[in-house]
């Protein structure tokens, strides 16, 4: 079936089409369709008659989109055989034309051991810079043009059973999680002892300074390199090591700012004064907080865990300042904020607990436990409240029904006649006036006769 395909085909060039085992079957037609100007390009697209917009090159705008526009000169694809020629040491990778990038492995410096491997890196490249320009046309989310040569060691990567050159650095690959790259997070990855472990540090910004130094904190501990903020002299290698970390996570003025200096410490210290203050002005700082956590009340409406969170960052915020709170001023805070409804639970752990000695965390999980009791509570009430009124309107109901001589449960009223069904009063006569269609207790003559027999018994005393 290939020797067919291969001589049934009308070709652009003269080389025979190349079937790999190695590579997946989709691959292998991806060429063959390249060889023979199958693919969906906006030249050919429009070469068959398709009414496009524009044939201009999607990604650049700069050419014609055609294959050798998108395969040669295209700014990633040169980019990307400058990267394929680090990786196998090839010096001066120079490709002109598509027939140049097609038959690379056949002029390319290999020896011819590998160069079957380096055939199939090839083709493996020439699909990927496809599927590249796939993802930035057609998916909303764009694609990293940093992880394109790593998707071409994982497809040509050749299987164990095949060649002895597996276990060749060539084609080692990067763990997948270190090959994550966000817009949002800078990665920085450890590597101790054999290990690979990533950390996610967000950039900083003019609002996450609190967040940004907590981070940043917490990974130069994981190095052991903190002593390059904490103290005056330490290793240049650290230092520099530090200094590296944290600049990959700032904006570009602020490390046009910091840039100047040699020390990490400076650097930190520089950073800090940028987004915090001088003292003076972080003395004031930290009294604004403090007096907006005196003024934190819980709301009606709010949850503990709202709340809490509100308590946590002004905590933070102390922190980040270089300042701190006692634990038992927060837990006093805390159990002194809430509402009502919470005294049940708060005024037992003030009388029979320490204080002093408990957590905010402690003290928190126990109010929360109760807003969680009085929760299903309430929740079974508001049941047992619907299934009494359900049952009021069904008596209700009820009440209106029968034969004959009706008594009603308010008034006591009387009435005869037929009842004609539920509701229907047509037959119904009132024993105090005579008239139909209502009871005794609901007749508003009677009542009439008792406001005058009334108004007659209070102008007789006058009249004697």
């Amino acid at each position: 079936m290939r020797a067919h395909i291969t001589t049934m085909s009308t070709r652009i060039f003269s080389s025979s089409t190349r079937w790999k085992k190695i590579l997946p079957l989709k691959i292998n037609i991806f060429i063959w369709r390249t060889l023979n100007g199958r693919l969906p390009t906006r030249l050919n697209l429009d070469s068959r008659g398709i009414d496009l917009h524009s044939i201009r090159c999607p990604l650049c705008d700069d050419a014609v989109e055609s294959e050798e526009h998108l395969f040669v000169y295209y700014k990633i694809a040169k980019e990307t055989w400058k990267s394929i020629g680090n990786w196998w040491k090839i010096i001066n990778v120079d490709i002109t034309n598509l027939q140049e990038a097609i038959t690379f492995a056949e002029k390319a410096p290999v020896s011819a051991t590998n160069k079957q491997f380096f055939d199939t890196v090839v083709q493996s490249t020439i699909w990927h810079i496809w599927r590249f320009r796939n993802d930035m046309v057609f998916n909303t989310k764009q694609p990293n043009k940093h992880l394109i040569l790593d998707n071409i060691k994982l497809s040509s990567r050749p299987k164990e059973k095949e060649t002895v050159e597996y276990k060749d650095r060539r084609f080692t690959v990067r763990p997948k999680k270190e090959r994550r790259i966000t817009k949002a997070s800078k990665e920085i990855v450890v590597r101790e002892q054999g290990t690979i472990v990533p950390f996610q540090c967000p950039g900083l910004t003019e609002t996450n300074y609190t967040t940004w130094s907590i981070m940043i904190e917490t990974v130069l501990r994981a190095y052991g390199h903190w002593d390059a903020i904490t103290e005056e002299e330490v290793d240049e290698r650290k230092n520099y090591t530090t200094k590296g970390i944290i600049f990959q996570t700032l904006p570009e003025n602020v490390l046009l700012q910091v840039a100047k200096y040699k020390s990490a410490k400076d650097v930190w210290e520089s950073i800090k004064v940028w987004y915090i203050g001088a003292e003076r002005v972080q003395k004031e700082r930290l009294q604004t907080l403090r007096n907006e956590l005196e003024m934190l009340k819980i709301n009606d409406n709010e949850s503990i865990n709202d709340f809490t969170g509100k308590i946590s960052g002004i905590v933070a915020k102390f922190k980040s300042r270089g300042s701190s709170l006692e634990e038992e001023v927060i837990v006093r805070k805390f159990l002194n904020s809430v509402t009502k409804k919470y005294l049940p639970i708060v005024a037992p752990i003030e009388q029979y607990s320490d204080l002093e000695t408990m957590s905010f965390e402690e003290a928190v999980g126990r109010v929360k436990a109760y807003e969680e009791r009085l929760q299903s509570l309430e929740a079974k009430d508001e049941d047992q409240g619907q299934l009494m009124m359900a049952s009021e309107q069904k008596h209700g109901e009820n009440s209106g029904r029968g034969r004959g001589r009706g008594r009603n449960s308010e008034r006591g009223g009387r009435g005869r006649g037929n009842g004609r069904g539920r509701g229907d009063k047509s037959g119904i006569r009132c024993y105090d006036c005579g008239d139909f269609r209502h009871f005794s207790y609901e007749c508003t003559k009677w009542n009439d006769k008792d406001k005058e027999a009334n108004l007659i018994q209070e102008e007789e005393p006058a009249l004697l």
